[in-house]
């Protein structure tokens, strides 16, 4: 039966030929980070299916990775599990009705790095804060803070609000 995040062997092991595929664009790219989003939206075409967003497999991290289709959470999952494989930091970013994903980009000391959300919905499209900002006030119409409306998740809690 198929879930749509599953943890069997055959998505692992697939995730897992997915993070060692992107070493050489990580290392090519001036910023891992960046490198990984080239190679998975770029190279690879993964993107959103938005000629059929309610397709079910859209859901199925399996048919995901097959087709390179997916919606904003399972594309997320994936960025998420690839990035964590090859050491790159991100986290799921929950919005008002979509999913991002923030990466760490920059020196890794802390007073020269900065934020990047990604859009793997949108081919890995990147936004500014501004942008995030910009989107919760259109779809809130002002009335969600901001700060309360970019909450990171772990992938157990992407996963389970995928669900």
């Amino acid at each position: 039966m198929n879930t749509p995040i599953s943890t069997s062997r055959p998505i692992v092991d697939r995730i897992d030929r997915l993070a060692d595929a992107a070493q050489p664009a990580m290392r090519e790219a001036d910023q891992p980070a960046l490198g990984l989003a080239q190679f998975l939206f770029d190279t690879l075409g993964f993107s959103g299916n938005e000629q059929d967003y309610t397709d079910p497999r859209n859901s199925f991290l399996n048919d995901v990775i097959e087709r390179r289709l997916g919606i904003p959470i399972t594309l997320s999952v994936l960025f998420l599990e690839v990035a964590r494989r090859v050491g790159v930091q991100a986290e799921g970013v929950g919005l008002p009705g979509h999913f991002i994903v923030r990466i760490q980009v920059g020196i890794t000391d802390a007073d020269n790095s900065f934020v990047l959300y990604l859009d793997p919905f949108h081919r890995g499209t990147l936004l500014s804060e501004e942008d995030c900002k910009a989107r919760v006030q259109q779809v809130t119409h002002g009335r969600l803070p901001f700060d309360s409306a970019i909450s990171t998740r772990s992938t157990t809690a992407t996963s389970s609000r995928g669900c």
